[in-house]
């Protein structure tokens, strides 16, 4: 029933963009591994479809937050090949959205099927690893991704959307209190070859942190939060963290002792 309704409120918002004047939007609609997992949820997800003819242009068929074995990507990739000849008879384009990369991490993905990974994960700089996300240098992680694209390419998408979970921070727990990036044994020993060092990831953390200039956010009625600044083509940029509307604060930039 929410399905059928998210759908409506859709049909019905674009509808009235159009008797607005206004030029239809290319419109993409996401569905997830439940609305394929059987014929009988795909005969219900396609029904629905159906009678919203003008819903979309393009069907974003989402391949999971979990990361589980070659052989259960294979069956998926299988249902989404099938679904999307239903989705072309509708004159709708299918398309794939990759929501696992490096991995969203944390509680959020501790009930998804991991069954596939067999690297090491995430490692901030303080030493916690997250178990949900993937050191980006690992070479195993690296095998299991090319050979997961492979699988999914074959259905020949005709647009992929990456998740925003490939990225540098924001990996919790592992980025909690961590300055940027994967510190695992992997990414140090890479950054030694690299650089002909012979840093630890203490040294090197303790290194980076020393006389760095950092940002303190100081919101009203909270304790103060130090954050990194992200310095890229000649630009810092700094994350503030979520602010409530009956709140606010200020930045404060400091130089370490």
């Amino acid at each position: 029933m929410r399905d059928t309704r998210l759908i409506v409120v859709l049909a019905a918002f674009c509808a009235t963009l159009c008797a607005q004047g206004a030029k239809r939007p290319v419109l993409q609609f996401r569905i997830e591994g439940r609305h394929t997992e059987s014929d009988e949820a795909w005969a219900k997800t396609f029904g629905m479809f159906k009678e919203c003819p003008e819903l979309c242009d393009e069907i974003w068929f989402g391949t999971g937050f979990s990361m589980p074995t070659l052989e259960k990507h294979r069956e998926y990739a299988a249902r989404i090949g099938r679904a999307s000849k239903d989705v072309a008879s509708l004159g709708w384009k299918s398309g794939l959205q990759i929501q696992a990369t490096v991995g969203h991490g944390g509680p959020f993905c501790a009930g998804y099927d991991y069954s596939g990974r067999n690297w090491t994960g995430w490692t901030g700089s303080t030493g916690v690893e997250d178990k949900y996300c993937s050191c980006p240098r690992d070479p195993r992680f690296l095998a299991y991704m090319r050979a997961v694209v492979r699988i999914y390419a074959a259905n020949h998408p005709a647009s992929v959307w990456i998740d925003d979970d490939l990225r540098i921070d924001n990996h919790y727990p592992a980025s909690r209190g961590s300055l940027d990036g994967c510190w695992c044994k992997t990414c140090i020993a890479e950054f030694n070859a690299e650089t002909s060092g012979k840093w630890t990831r203490e040294t090197l953390a303790a290194a980076a942190r020393k006389n760095a200039t950092c940002a303190v956010w100081r919101e009203i009625r909270r304790e103060p939060v130090t954050l990194s600044i992200h310095r890229a083509d000649g630009i810092c940029r700094v994350e503030v963290p979520s602010i409530g509307i009956w709140n606010g604060g200020f930045l404060e930039f400091q130089r370490r002792e």
